[in-house]
């Protein structure tokens, strides 16, 4: 199995990322979609105390 190159999560995946959540997409299907692994997916998901994942909240928190 190829080892994915570690990349950081860009503003454009993380609109990714809210659309497919709020599609009901899996983590494993977002993941493979933005070409990253689940775990990325999951730490992204808990930049957002609120509850609901959304796009631009997580990218302020980023800095």
């Amino acid at each position: 199995m190829k080892k994915k190159k570690y990349r950081r999560i860009r503003f454009e995946d993380r609109k990714v990322i809210e659309e497919m959540l709020n599609a009901g997409s899996s983590i494993i299907q977002i993941a493979t979609r933005i070409e990253t692994s689940s775990q990325t997916i999951y730490n992204e998901i808990r930049r957002c105390p609120i509850g609901k994942y959304n796009a631009s909240q997580a990218q302020e928190s980023v800095g």
